[in-house]
């Protein structure tokens, strides 16, 4: 196989697997996400000190938790207000502990008239907004007598949704902003780590590869072979941090809702 061969058979390649990324990107859906995270407060202090009594707006209580909890359209299409006017109500449930206390930390769109309204049995919190494009949402903060976010789950009947997601990264949870880089940034270091791949893979083809269109008395030895694999692997990775940089820059994460990682 001569160095034409090669390089067509990568453009086939990276021509297909961003042929498969940009359709991917295209499909337009409906795709409500919630993230929480919760602090827990006190557990059971009441019932191991004697004498001791926790109590919150004047009600004892044995457990006390703060929980944020981030809900926002992660779709490229809208949600509206008739989406979720169901039978099965859009909510935040809350098992084996009751809400004392809801309110809305931050909204990132304040058109989209994000309200919630907490159950007077205290084990429900209803949502409804007006709309919701790509990336608005709402960070919400609830004071409950759970021990921890495992007491809460969104759950509800969308019109056009299968399922709403819950999105876990624990690396978000650790730390205290949520934008953790620069996006721009990252696609240029991406794009110059690519090119780099590119041409070290060239010439690890063009100097090495021994064919009858490079010098093909030239015998072959280890090294070269090492050469030429050290070559298309760093491409390969090289052209996956590329990826990953173009699908960031469409991130299905809100910005502009820094509460939710506030301690």
């Amino acid at each position: 196989m001569s160095i034409s061969d090669y390089l067509g058979i990568a453009g086939i390649l990276i021509g297909a697997i961003l042929s498969y990324y940009f359709y991917r990107k295209s499909i337009r859906i409906k795709e409500p996400v919630w993230s929480i995270r919760s602090y827990n407060l006190v557990q059971g202090l009441s019932s191991k000190l004697s004498g001791v009594d926790v109590t919150y707006n004047g009600e004892s209580v044995h457990n006390l938790t703060i929980t944020k909890l981030m809900f926002w359209n992660a779709g490229e299409e809208t949600l509206n207000a008739a989406d979720i006017k169901t039978s099965d109500p859009l909510r935040i449930t809350i098992s084996d502990a009751i809400v004392l206390e809801a309110s809305i930390l931050q909204s990132n769109n304040p058109s989209t008239q994000f309200q919630i309204e907490v159950s007077k049995s205290g084990d429900a919190i209803f949502i409804n907004f007006d709309y919701l494009n790509h990336l608005d949402g709402a960070v919400i903060q609830i004071i409950h007598t759970g021990i921890s976010s495992a007491h809460l789950s969104v759950q509800g009947a969308i019109k056009g949704v299968k399922a709403i997601s819950k999105y876990m990264n624990k690396r978000m949870n650790r730390t205290s902003k949520v934008r953790f880089f620069n996006k721009t940034f990252l696609l240029k270091r991406s794009t110059i780590l690519l090119t780099t791949a590119v041409i070290v893979f060239l010439c690890a083809v063009i100097e090495f590869l021994p064919t009858k269109s490079f010098n093909p008395l030239r015998p072959v030895e280890f090294k070269d072979w090492l050469f030429l694999v050290f070559g298309g692997l760093f491409l390969i990775d090289a052209f996956y941090y590329f990826l990953k940089a173009l699908n960031l820059l469409g991130s299905k994460f809100p910005e502009n809702l820094d509460k939710y990682a506030e301690e």
